[in-house]
């Protein structure tokens, strides 16, 4: 009998393995970064299909096997932004840096936090999609290490909040934050 480990996560990418199976790669809130197999997903009566949505939040069940894990079950959290618009667009750009970035399964309560908060503010259409995106990389580069607070950013970056409130603080010292996170992802030389 194998033990079931629930928690919740994002969809990062997703790809076919077998005939009707797909591999998901996950960034969740108790393990971090994982890779899990759902089995015959691909297949139209499949009921956790409709779940497994690449950039959608989710409530996930998992199993760990010999070294691999895999979907049991899964439902949406929350409903699916748009992202065809500029924001949800940036979003994907901003969280894609997560499968660049993140090496093994790591908890960090924090980063899903952030995430957690970037995808409720993507459910509303009152913020900047350029200060969104700046301000979510930022944030996730200074989680990841890869940033030191600086001022003005300090009191951002300190704060795992990611709202309307914080990015319209953030939005007129958005161009000088330009320069810190290409710098990070230069230096990082991933």
């Amino acid at each position: 009998m194998y033990l079931i480990y629930e928690s919740k996560a994002l969809i990062l990418e997703s790809f076919g393995a077998r005939e009707a199976d797909k591999v998901f790669t996950l960034y969740t809130e108790e393990f971090g970064l994982i890779r899990a197999r759902a089995q015959a997903v691909r297949k139209m009566e499949s009921k956790l299909r409709p779940h497994l949505v690449d950039f959608s939040l989710i409530h996930v069940s998992l199993v760990r096997g010999k070294g691999s894990w895999r979907i049991v079950s899964a439902r949406r959290e929350k409903e699916l932004p748009d992202f065809s618009d500029e924001r949800g667009k940036a979003f994907v750009r901003a969280t894609t840096l997560i499968l660049r970035l993140v090496q093994g399964e790591r908890k960090d309560q924090k980063l899903f936090s952030i995430i957690c908060s970037a995808y409720s503010l993507l459910l509303e259409n009152t913020v900047d999609p350029s200060a969104f995106e700046i301000g979510l990389v930022l944030k996730i580069l200074h989680e990841l290490g890869y940033v030191d607070p600086k001022d003005p950013f300090d009191g951002f970056l300190s704060n795992s909040e990611f709202s309307f409130e914080t990015i319209s603080h953030f939005a007129p010292f958005a161009h000088r934050a330009v320069a810190i996170v290409n710098a990070s992802l230069r230096e990082s030389q991933l």
